[in-house]
């Protein structure tokens, strides 16, 4: 073995980074030697790179050595923590682990040495015979039903710190739906009744669903009414019994950093189907890909009726052996790391003392023994003391107003951070700007000293992109923290050569004392009875595009619906209380617009209305996901609208938007992190 290379591993942690950390060792030992002292490795190899760049940020972190950083989750994701663009470029090297993470990185500007894949941990996970007497009686323990198609989910659903609301990016919900349209759609003659298996900590919310709409589970498991992390964490013998009594397991995140599931199925020989995440294109074959719920069920039925899927599970073995071994993805970080050497060596990029670039010695040491503020805040009766008593103060200014709806229950959720919205108090020492404000000129000198939260909002940056001015704005290079609305405003501005100071992204809802009507049951109420007596759509068009016309007359000939259609500007013209009265009326919403904005969309989604769209509406796709459908031709249309008409709710139950506490706590770690840096 070539020892050239020292390196130094971190980034693990106590659950599913532990697996990485130890496969990282593996692979990179097969060429380099790993070394426990940072002080003796040429290079920093971390597992983790959100909590390196975010140690680093705050500077709890003083790296003295180059970090390569492993990229396993959808960069466009990571951009969504405070200060990782912006530190992640200056002090790493970022590797991504699939096609679709290079791709991201791709849009985003990022460079990197390479591509290397995710290595599989084989030796945990086999194919059991059927008479192994452990899994014999293991299987009698759990005592699944006879002769049913067992449907396998086995991560966890609910968010740690409330186990009530699902995590989105696990997509619980989507699963959901998937299996409401499934019992629906699944014929009462097909000799095989459907049944989940669930397992592992914190699967509350999607129990909790599925006992409501009588989709019947077992769940293996100790029933903890709280928090069950880490009681009900499965060993891995357990969840290789587990995989080998599946018919099929489904994969149904929103985004992810492997995810593993897809190498555990398949190498106990077990049929896997996923959303198009992480490494699963890479792997799977494209029929065991499933973008829409429709699609997905589609996928279910067949294989209930013939198991076509079991054609897929050996070539998706072989490419795991030839591709994702210790040995073979070894080989691709020895290429990464001798091309990032031969490019220190040429560059002349020496790393050594306390500083790697802009930060510097005080700025790092000053936050070193900080934690982000308001989390620590968070779990301590002395910091609800000091959130109560002695709250941050953060100015705020808006230009071409947000709806002061949305800043209203933004800052009651801030002041629960301890953070209070003022205007102009002496003790603010950060304002948060929604929008570039007109005065181009006086800009700065009203702001003096204090650190500046820019937000651009989605309409902000399309008049920025529309006039070519960034440079007419000095709080663009004046702010402390730039907030994008969207990855997508992020890319175009990016590609316009608008220069962003420390760029982020933060998603934020639309107004929730609007567009949120289960909060409200009377108007559930008065919504459902509408559902009852008539299907109504609202129907988002270009008047003058006569394809367009041509579409919704065909619809409205063949199925029964009432069609409301209207222009952008129509639609626009109504306030924000109409705009959500009339939505609340609608049974889904179909989007033909060229010019339809993502506001737009959000605000329907929170009404509870699934999207029939156009595939061009490229933006809107990863929008709404699999809460509606996606269509190329008038057939596609016409048969989408009629399945959001019939399974309508099934499509609602894959609704997800961020939440405004989880913008707010963001926003909170971003003031107390400006605060201390003073």
């Amino acid at each position: 073995m070539d020892d050239l290379f020292r390196i130094h591993v971190i980034g693990k942690d106590a659950w599913a980074l532990g697996t990485e950390d130890r496969l990282a060792r593996f692979c990179l030992s097969t060429f380099a030697s790993i070394v426990e002292n940072e002080a003796e490795a040429d290079f920093i190899h971390t597992v983790d790179v959100e909590d390196t760049a975010a140690r680093i940020y705050r500077g709890d972190f003083v790296p003295t050595k180059p970090i390569v950083g492993a990229v396993n989750n959808h960069p466009t994701r990571l951009v969504e923590w405070p200060g990782f663009l912006h530190t992640a470029q200056q002090y790493m090297s970022l590797v991504p682990q699939s096609s679709l993470a290079a791709a991201d990185m791709d849009r985003l500007g990022i460079s990197y040495p390479g591509q290397v894949r995710i290595a599989t941990d084989a030796e945990s996970y086999r194919v059991l015979p059927r008479n192994e007497p452990d899994f014999v009686h293991f299987q009698r323990q759990i005592d699944i039903p006879d002769d049913v198609y067992l449907i396998g989910l086995l991560q966890r659903d609910s968010e740690g710190r409330d186990l009530t609301v699902p995590k989105r990016q696990k997509g619980p919900d989507i699963f959901l739906g998937l299996m409401r349209l499934l019992y629906k759609r699944l014929p009462e003659n097909t000799g095989k009744k459907v049944h989940v298996l669930l397992g592992g900590p914190r699967r509350h919310w999607i129990r909790q669903a599925l006992e409501q709409h009588a989709i019947p589970y077992t769940f293996v498991g100790k029933d903890i009414l709280g928090d069950d992390y880490p009681e009900n964490i499965l060993d891995k013998p357990t969840m290789c019994m587990l995989y080998n009594m599946l018919d099929l397991y489904v994969i149904p995140t929103r985004w992810e950093g492997a995810p593993r599931q897809v190498f555990d199925v398949l190498e106990c020989g077990k049929r896997i189907i996923s959303t198009p995440v992480g490494i699963a294109p890479d792997i799977l074959s494209p029929e065991c890909i499933f973008s829409s719920l429709t699609q997905g069920v589609d996928i279910i039925m067949r294989d209930i009726e013939c198991g076509f899927l079991d054609e897929f599970v050996e070539p998706g073995k072989r490419r795991i052996e030839e591709l994702h071994s210790i040995e073979s993805v070894g080989h691709e970080w020895e290429k990464v790391y001798t091309k990032l050497r031969a490019s220190k060596e040429e560059e002349n990029l020496v790393v050594s003392g306390h500083r790697l670039g802009g930060q510097s010695l005080a700025s790092c040491c000053s936050g070193a023994w900080r934690k982000p503020f308001a989390a620590v805040l968070e779990n301590t009766r002395l910091g609800g003391l000091r959130k109560e008593y002695f709250p941050k103060h953060l100015g705020l200014q808006v230009t071409n107003g947000r709806p002061s709806g949305l800043l209203g229950q933004l800052g009651k959720r801030l002041r629960q951070q301890g953070v209070q919205i003022t205007l102009q108090s002496p003790y603010e020492r950060s304002v948060l700007i929604w929008n570039l404000p007109l005065e181009k000129s006086e800009q700065q000198a009203h702001y003096g000293d204090k650190k500046i939260i820019l937000v651009l909002d989605e309409l902000c940056c399309t008049n920025l992109l529309y006039n070519k001015a960034g440079e007419d704005y000095p709080l663009l290079a004046k702010a402390a923290v730039t907030i994008l609305t969207s990855d997508i405003d992020l890319i175009r501005l990016q590609r316009a050569g608008i220069s962003l100071q420390n760029p982020m992204v933060l998603r934020f809802p639309p107004d929730p004392l609007l567009f949120y009507p289960t909060r409200f049951p009377e108007l559930l109420t008065e919504q459902a009875q509408l559902k009852e007596d008539d299907s109504q759509s609202l129907m988002l068009l270009d008047p003058e595009n006569k394809q367009q016309l041509d579409w919704v007359e065909s619809l409205q000939e063949q199925i029964e619906v009432s069609c409301h259609a209207m222009s952008m500007a129509e639609w626009k013209d109504f306030s924000g209380v109409e705009r959500a009265a009339f939505a609340r009326k609608q049974s889904f919403v179909v989007l033909l617009a060229e010019q339809i904005d993502r506001t737009t969309v959000s605000e329907l989604l929170a009404c509870g209305l699934p999207c029939l769209y156009l595939n061009t509406l490229h933006e809107m796709k990863s929008l709404i996901g699999m809460a509606g459908l996606g269509v190329d031709n008038i057939k596609e249309f016409v048969n989408g609208a009629e399945l959001l008409r019939t399974y309508r709710e099934s499509f609602t139950s894959a609704i997800s938007l961020p939440s405004l506490d989880e913008a707010a706590l963001v926003l909170a770690d971003i003031v107390y992190d400006l605060d201390h840096s003073l």
